[in-house]
């Protein structure tokens, strides 16, 4: 995975945010969950994390990952983001996002163990 500048990161994720994120979206304000996937404007299909190599992506494909835990944003192939989420250990929390460079489509990996998917067929 290759980390991306934070500027670029920024613009990305600002426009991932006005894409798929609830317009009133304010991490400083939110009362009940922080979390961007807590806060989609659509409804995604959630299947369980363990089904994660399962969802139809071209292991070839570049995408981009954010993770929530610490802020930053990557771009890779998706098979480098399931073997990276295949590797966490049981006590190793997750939430991120990953889409592609048109914002077509999102998954959202969460620590609870479950994963929404959003355009994908």
């Amino acid at each position: 995975m290759i980390l991306i500048n934070s500027k670029e990161s920024n613009l990305l994720l600002d426009n991932f945010k006005r894409r798929f994120v609830v317009s009133e979206y304010d991490p400083k304000n939110q009362k009940v969950c922080r979390l961007l996937w807590a806060n989609l404007n659509c409804k995604g299909v959630v299947l369980p994390t363990d089904e994660f190599e399962k969802i139809p992506i071209v292991s070839s494909a570049e995408v981009y990952f954010y993770s929530e835990r610490d802020k930053k944003m990557y771009t890779a192939k998706f098979k480098e983001i399931v073997d990276y989420i295949n590797r966490l250990e049981p006590w190793e929390e997750i939430d991120a996002e990953i889409f592609d460079d048109l914002l077509r489509w999102y998954i959202c990996v969460t620590h609870e163990d479950f994963c929404i998917t959003y355009g994908l067929s």
